[in-house]
Parts: structure tokens; sequence; C-alpha cells
């Protein structure tokens, strides 16, 4: 069964992102206001993400006069990274949202489901369409003109209805992870600081203090608890649309999570890499250029580092990872990087970082409860995407009508 394709200016409304004169000034108008205004960075291959966000004054939030969202509308990229797809559902947090002019509003017409809308802009078919026709060499565009000459199926309002209904089935699944994610992450951070940085760790009333330190803990360095595996520096030559290996850069690495979209592919490992440089579900990851100092757990096998992102080694998994997931270690990281365009970090500078040092007994008890965490967290990103690639395969054979919904 095949459906009749629509042109997506005969189904939905099209609004635009806030355009240049009106958007809100750095360090002026951000603050902690009520509205949120999302860049393109806030829009990724799996929806919105609300890691780094910046919100407006309500002052400014009247001002302006284009991007501001209504529950079911669709947000797409059209600028830099093309074809990002979100959904503003109930489930957002956030009541009042606009967007820059890097991005389009899709708002659905009676012929068509918000949500159904959604899955029709993430199918395959639909993204090579966007593929095919972007425009620009340094910075990719779609023209809203021509996005509204392309097409998408449009089934009866009950088809479109069960196929959005299976679809965000398992979007539900992943949300409910990563709900679960981030209370483990949460666990783990308020340990740490209880312990480590508020000096309430087990036995902290009857530990004598000398030096301004608990007994048995030392002055050290970053050095004496972790060492630096750098990155191999694969040619872009060598990589390919199908491969054996997945190979990780700086744009993988975000704040406490490993982004697997978009990786390039090699089919052969290079003859002069060092075994270090295949990395392993769970290994401890940290940019190295731009936003320097982010952190995550790497996801996934057959991933092979690549230059400016670091793995960390460590005896002490869980205590390592805790310490560079703080605002404050990141903070010192950025200011002891070089640059002014771009920030980039020294490993061997971070190794030279002064830090206080638990004593052994402490640092192998915390393990014994914070590790566990780390664990769950790294399982529950993978049964992320074990659903998100079960929903990948099904979207386009639901999309095409290959899998009935009656």
């Amino acid at each position: 069964m095949s459906w009749k394709r629509e042109k997506l200016k005969n189904v939905c409304e099209f609004i635009d992102g806030d355009r240049g004169k009106n958007y809100p000034s750095n360090g002026e108008l951000f603050d902690n206001g009520d509205c949120l205004f999302l860049n393109t960075g806030n829009v990724t291959a799996t929806g919105f993400d609300f890691t780094s966000c910046q919100f407006i004054a309500d002052e400014k939030d009247r001002a302006l006069r284009k991007g501001k969202l209504l529950r079911g509308d669709v947000v797409l990229t059209t600028r830099g990274t093309l074809g990002h797809v979100a959904y503003y559902s109930d489930a957002i947090p956030f009541d009042r949202i606009r967007i820059n002019s890097g991005m389009l509003i899709a708002r659905s017409s009676v012929h068509l489901l918000p949500n159904y809308l959604f899955y029709a802009f993430r199918d395959p078919m639909f993204q090579a369409m966007i593929d095919g026709v972007r425009s620009g060499s340094a910075q990719p565009q779609l023209p809203a003109k021509t996005l509204k000459e392309m097409t998408i199926p449009v089934p009866t309002l009950e088809e479109q209805k069960r196929i959005a209904d299976i679809l965000s089935a398992y979007d539900k699944l992943i949300e409910n992870n990563r709900r679960q994610i981030a209370l483990l992450e949460e666990a783990a951070q308020r340990l740490y600081k209880e312990w480590f940085v508020d000096l309430r760790f087990p036995g902290h009333e009857t530990t004598p203090i000398h030096d301004g330190l608990p007994e048995g803990w030392r002055n050290g360095l970053l050095g004496d608890i972790v060492s630096f595996v750098s990155g191999y520096a694969f040619k872009s030559s060598s990589f390919s649309k199908e491969g054996n290996y997945k190979v990780v850069t700086i744009k993988n690495v975000l704040d406490g999570k490993f982004d697997g979209n978009g990786m390039d592919l090699i089919i052969d490992l290079p003859k002069n890499m060092t075994s270090e440089c295949i990395l392993h579900q769970g290994d401890i990851l940290i940019s190295l250029t731009g936003n320097v100092g982010r952190v995550c757990l790497v996801i996934g096998e057959n991933c092979l580092l690549n230059q400016r992102v670091a793995k960390i080694k460590t005896r002490a998994k869980a205590f390592t990872y805790c310490f560079f997931r703080l605002k404050a270690t990141k903070a010192l990281l950025e200011n002891m990087s070089s640059g002014t365009a771009q920030k980039n970090l020294s490993t061997v500078k971070a190794l030279q970082m002064s830090i206080m040092i638990p004593d052994e007994r402490l640092i192998r008890l915390f393990e014994l409860n914070a590790k566990p965490l780390l664990d769950a967290i790294v399982n529950l990103e993978s049964q992320i995407e074990y659903t998100r690639e079960a929903c990948d395969r099904l979207l386009p054979k639901l999309m095409s009508g290959e899998i009935e919904v009656g």
C-alpha cells in the first residue's frame, strides 16, 4: 500500500524564526526569564536538546515578532546542519519558546496530525530530499520556498494516528530511559560532592584534620590519578559511507552525553594506529578543542578515537568521571586552555592541575557505591541506542505503507 503524496505548502504552514535585528543581545537581555530562546544547536538529530539553554527577559520576548512556538509545532533546522527535527509536545517542560532564523516552524493543517508530520520529516526519504536540494557551501541552507514544494505521504487521519502511536511508543521508552539516566547522574554527582567537596564522607566526624586536609588525604596533581590517551589523526580520505569502525570526533563528545549520530566510518584500522585508540563501551572521553572539558562515557563498540579528543585512563572510574563533571573542574580546564578564536586544552598542562587526593580506602568505597550508577547509565544509554535503531528501521516501512497499520 502507498499513499498520495502532498506538497508541504498544501498541508502545513511555515513560520520563520526571528531574524537578525531582534536577536537578544548576549549579556544584556539573556537572563533567567520565562521565555526560552533556541538556536540550531538545541535541535539535534534526536529532537530537542536543552543541555545548554538561553532565556530572554519578558521585555525582549514581547518585542519579538517571529519564531514563537505553539504546542504541536514541529521545528526543522534549515541553516548549517539541515533537517534536524523536534516536536513541541505537551511533555516539553517549557511553556514559552522562540527560535532563531536558522530554523522554521511547521504548523499542521486540519489534514495532518502534528506528531505524524514530525515523523514524516524524520523519514529517510524526506531527509534524502533535503540533502539533495541544499544550497550554500560554507553554510548549507534549505530555502523555505524549496521546502514548501517537497512532498510527504498523507494517509487518512486515522492511519496517521496509528503510525504516530506506534512510533511514539519508542520515543516514550527513550524518554523514560533519559529520565532515569538524569536521576542516576544526579545521584552520583550528589554523592561525590557530599564526600569530596563538602567533606562529609563516611567517618568524617572522627577524622583528624592536618594542614587543612583530612587525615590520609594529600595534595597532588591530576596526573597522579589519571593519564590521557591522545586520538589518532585520521585522514578524511579514509572515510567512507559504510565501514566497520566509527570515528569519534569532537562533535560526538557532549557534556555528560555521547552523541553517536553522524560519525564518519572507515573500513579498516590504520596500520600505525595504537590499540589504545580502540574505544570500548564505558570509556571516559574529554574534548580538547573548542568547548573544552566536556566529558562523556562511550556508548557502543567499534569506535575509534580521533585527534582533539582524549580518553581518560584511571583505576577509579566513578571518582574520575564525577571529578571531571564538576563545573569547577571544567572552569579550571577552560582557564588553562590557549587560543582566542578556538580554545585548545593541552593534556600535558591538564595533568599538572593541583588537586586534593583522598585516601585510597575512601576512593575504593566511593567506587563500590558510585560505579554501579555509572554502569546503569551506560546500560540505559545502550538501550536507548537499540530502541532508536529499531524505530529508525520501522519508520520508513510505515511511511511507505510496506507495513500496514489498519
